[in-house]
């Protein structure tokens, strides 16, 4: 026995040092490859333990996508960036914990019915852009690559992976702990978006503030996307870290709120600083704090005369000095929204169906250089027109409107401050669509999906109490 004993330690001795050597070499030649090995028994590990470890990994690393670190591919496969391999990882272990893509009750049919129509305009929409591929790659290379199976991978494949967290969610995460642990695991993503935020952007401060081109490029350059698109994350989160720290009191929960606010304000996006204050007042409202909107206000207003910063007041003001509608939406209206409209309502097949995703660059006006050289209207609502046309704009907002209002009613039923913080995710990224973000998949919509995933799973669990 002792004999045995030893012939295996001897064995996992002999395999530890052969894989050290191998990540020591592999560091010289492919530092990523030697990180994602090295990362590979505790991913393994986490694989096979508690299901949710891996969904709440996924989720603490979902905000760098698009970050240097993990956009590169893994000894230049293509599609074998890191997060590729972790949500890939996620998905499959959501199937080996016991999980089915088919529902298991009458409540998730419906739900998962609702989920394949939205993924099924998804898809279309985006198979569409294969017709006008060679015009997207012409006006911007570096964003839209040549080759379809390369545009799908970076345009379809990756965002779809947004959906996993949902389908997890939906799946397991069911009694009122867990969707807890995983609200929790929302604000940890949050506090270390904030942290790593801060680190790159107190030194580039001067360069942040002195304009909006600046503080792109410092996030470009750090985060691999727009400081628009690191705002919406924080739109589809705020509420609950409000909740958190009324709820919680905990000293990590208060200072993670202070950071978050704090970004916002660096990040100088008007939609995103408006947002946030109407979240904070409905949340005190809805969750019967009224003494604490009456302390808010008083807050607001000192710093409002005192110590708000020039360049949140430079923000802030744009366009109303002038008092030009087109200027206080930055030119929005008669650069992107007026000529859209009226060339989609001119041409009747682009009416009904629109034209498919990234379909405001294949207009007339954006090619005569007319228009605002982006890749969407600067409105959701407007950009899901372009894209799908006029029918399916009615019937998606239709059922917004009908889901947020069984939605309202729900929470009047249940009257709890975190369904409340979650209802107002949802509501504080909607009103956020009226100026920027996108109602398909996107890296700047991720957190929409997990918590759309923990507000049906909340309801559902409330009611198998009540029964």
């Amino acid at each position: 026995m002792q004999l045995v004993l030893n012939r295996k330690k001897a064995v996992i001795a002999v395999a530890a040092a052969g894989a050290a050597l191998f990540i020591g070499f592999s560091l010289v030649s492919n530092p990523m490859f030697a990180a994602a090995l090295a990362l590979l028994p505790i991913i393994v590990y986490m694989f096979s333990a508690d299901r949710k470890t891996l969904l709440f990994f996924f989720i603490l690393m979902s905000p760098y996508a698009y970050s240097p670190m993990f956009s590169q591919n893994i000894m230049d496969i293509t599609g074998a960036k890191p997060f590729n391999l972790i949500a890939a990882l996620c998905f499959a272990g959501m199937f080996f914990h016991g999980a089915s893509l088919l529902p298991q009750d009458k409540a998730e049919r419906k739900v998962l019915f609702y989920f394949f129509l939205y993924f099924m305009i998804f898809t279309i929409a985006s198979f569409r852009t294969l017709e006008y591929l060679p015009l997207l790659h012409k006006l911007r290379p570096e964003e839209f690559h040549g080759s379809p199976l390369r545009h799908l991978l970076s345009t379809y494949i990756q965002p779809a992976l947004y959906f996993i967290p949902f389908l997890f969610i939906i799946k397991h995460i069911k009694a009122i702990d867990d969707i807890s642990r995983t609200v929790h695991v929302i604000c940890l993503s949050c506090f270390l978006l904030s942290v790593i935020v801060l680190s790159f952007s107190l030194p580039n401060i001067a360069l942040i503030i002195q304009s909006r081109s600046g503080a792109k490029a410092v996030f470009n350059a750090f985060l691999g996307m727009h400081y628009n698109a690191v705002g919406s994350l924080y739109l589809t989160t705020y509420p609950v870290l409000l909740h958190q720290a009324f709820n919680k009191k905990h000293p990590f929960d208060i200072l993670n709120l202070f950071l978050a606010v704090f970004v916002v304000g660096i990040l100088q996006s008007r939609s995103a600083l408006l947002v946030v204050l109407i979240a904070t007042y409905l949340y005190l409202f809805l969750a019967g704090r009224k003494i604490h909107i009456i302390w808010l206000t008083s807050i607001l207003g000192c710093v409002a005369v005192a110590w708000l910063p020039f360049f949140i007041l430079r923000t802030l003001q744009t366009g109303f000095q002038e008092g030009d509608l087109n200027a206080i939406f930055t030119n929005r209206i008669d650069m992107i929204w007026k000529p859209l409209i009226t060339e989609w309502i001119g041409n009747a097949r682009l009416l009904l169906f629109g034209r498919g995703r990234y379909a405001m660059m294949t207009s007339a006006a954006y090619r005569a250089g007319d228009l605002v050289e982006a890749t969407h209207a600067h409105n959701a609502y407007i950009d899901f027109f372009l894209n799908c046309g006029i029918i399916l704009l009615v019937l998606f907002v239709g059922f917004i409107i009908r889901a947020m209002k069984s939605a309202w009613d729900m929470g009047r039923k249940i009257n709890d401050g975190l369904y409340w913080a979650l209802f107002l995710c949802i509501l504080s990224f909607l009103l956020g669509c009226f100026t920027q973000r996108d109602f398909l998949p996107k890296h700047e919509n991720l957190f929409l999906f997990p918590v759309t995933a923990l507000l049906v799973n909340y309801t559902l669990w409330w009611k198998r109490v009540k029964q």
